[in-house]
């Protein structure tokens, strides 16, 4: 009975301890597959030195062992398969009459295909000529390769850390801070130093943001920095009316020889008014400084436009009516900086830069600078901070303040006069708000300005111009962009532009 009862149990035994080795294997085989799913192949070699010299890839490896794992599979899954086939063979010809053939046929089906055609075998055990189908077949991937593992080429999108261009606020490489009138340790604000500026006006030149040297020649990566920005708005409605009425001033008393298209300037503690007046001489002067360090409150500068510039060379008129049709259409845009987050993300693809941004917060309104002074010149971080800050609104003011007006006096005859801005030198000229003036040597050829453009449209027979064979484009390119947004959207990628200098990095 010992003998027979271990008998019993040795079969299930070897059955149960196949099936679950060979569950652990299927679950060791996939570990071992997805650990090296969407890694690099390897390219190293292993060299054996021993009695023979031995050379062969680690890839080979991989494969050998992924080989050999699937064998293991099948073999300890098979094994569980072919004793429960036969224990339920016994099990199911003890309790049932059965042919001797069927049995035989039975025993054989594992091995004989042909013993699946016996069709009392499939009468008497169903389910078991199933599994003796499905034990058949186990043989037949052995003429696969069983590894799964094969090399495809994809994309590849590693990551390391590494240092990445960035903006550094904290460096003396923006501000210029001068010592301040001779006075021994105390040092003022004087501008910004060259790279800004070049950096600020190559930016809006071309409207973008400036090339960056990536880390790598294919590379991407996320970035966020505290950093200025503006936000600009039209000046509320009183604070218009003040301004246009300092404009009138003015035109009153220039006998309206000039008609302003575009006017810049900086508020300063002395007022809010474009012109200030010397009464010594009634002359009226434009607040021209690009920052002012007195000014209260957020620094400020302000833009106006007036459309109507155009129509005014024709108009002999300077009375109030004639100037206030002339300004009514006028825009007055005022730009306050701030202290906001940028939340970028850069992407190199073949060296070909992509950079994507959004700003988020107004974290609090950026004042001038204060003197440094004292005998331990007590400033910190922040202090720096707030002088890299005012460089580049001082670097970017730089290009919008200044006028562009046109002028009845016989010298100018009518043409177009800047002075100091170079608004019309960048891509901020290609806005809805300056259209007028990008299109003022074609559009307006047929005014009351006396010029070549004109004299070939309208001159008689008689002239030698009227068989002119060139040409010009008569109809200026239409501009949907408002120019306070586009003001604000250059600041933020001239900000981002200074990571293209390494001294400003």
């Amino acid at each position: 009975m010992a003998s027979s009862r271990g008998l019993h149990w040795k079969a299930p035994a070897i059955m149960i301890v196949a099936w679950l080795t060979g569950i652990l294997l299927v679950y060791g085989h996939h570990a071992f597959n997805s650990r090296l799913n969407h890694e690099d192949a390897p390219t190293t070699s292993i060299e054996v030195h021993e009695l023979l010299h031995f050379t062969f890839s680690q890839q080979k490896v991989n494969t050998s062992i992924a080989t050999a794992l699937a064998f293991l599979v099948k073999t300890c899954l098979g094994l569980a398969a072919s004793v429960a086939y036969t224990q339920i063979i016994w099990y199911t010809a003890k309790r049932n009459k059965t042919r001797l053939g069927t049995i035989d046929s039975a025993f054989n089906a594992t091995k004989d295909i042909s013993a699946m055609f016996d069709f009392h075998l499939w009468r008497s055990f169903p389910l078991l000529t199933l599994l003796a189908l499905l034990l058949f077949l186990i043989s037949v991937p052995s003429i696969f390769t069983p590894a799964s593992l094969s090399i495809v080429s994809a994309p590849r999108s590693p990551w390391h850390m590494t240092t990445v261009p960035f903006v550094d606020f904290t460096s003396l490489n923006f501000a210029s801070i001068m010592n301040n009138a001779g006075i021994e340790r105390t040092f003022t604000y004087r501008g910004p130093q060259y790279p800004v500026q070049e950096a600020v006006t190559a930016s809006c030149a071309d409207g973008s943001i400036l090339p960056i040297e990536p880390v790598a020649l294919n590379a991407s990566w996320s970035l966020e920095f505290a950093g200025p920005a503006i936000d600009c708005n039209e000046v509320p409605p009183t604070e218009k009316e003040d301004i246009l009425d300092n404009i009138r001033e003015y035109m009153a008393a220039d006998n309206c020889l000039t008609s302003f298209g575009y006017i810049s300037w900086t508020p300063d503690d002395s007022g809010f008014v474009p012109f200030y007046n010397d009464s010594s001489n009634s002359t009226y002067t434009l607040r021209s400084s690009t920052l002012s360090t007195a000014a209260p409150g957020q620094l400020r500068t302000c833009i106006a436009t007036f459309p109507k510039m155009t129509d005014m060379i024709s108009w002999g008129g300077c009375d109030s009516t004639t100037m206030q049709e002339m300004l009514g259409n006028a825009t007055v845009t005022s730009c306050g900086l701030y202290n906001t987050t940028y939340q970028t993300a850069f992407s190199y693809l073949d060296g070909h830069q992509n950079v994507s941004f959004t700003s988020a917060g107004n974290h609090n309104e950026i004042y001038a600078a204060p003197i440094l002074t004292g005998a331990l010149l007590e400033f910190n971080k922040t202090t720096i901070q707030n002088y890299a800050y005012q460089a580049v609104w001082d670097a970017f003011s730089r290009i919008l303040v200044g006028l562009i007006y046109s002028s009845r006096i016989a010298d100018n005859g009518g043409a177009i006069i800047t002075v100091n801005t170079t608004i019309m030198d960048s891509a901020l000229s290609n806005t809805k708000d300056l259209a007028f003036l990008s299109g003022w040597g074609s559009q307006y050829s047929s005014s009351g300005v006396y010029s070549l453009q004109n004299d070939i449209l309208h001159g008689s027979e008689d002239s030698p111009l009227v068989d002119f064979a060139g040409t010009w484009v008569l109809q200026a390119p239409a501009y949907d962009s408002p120019l306070a947004s586009t003001l604000e959207r250059s600041f933020q990628n001239a900000t981002i532009s200074l990571m293209s200098s390494n001294l400003l990095q």
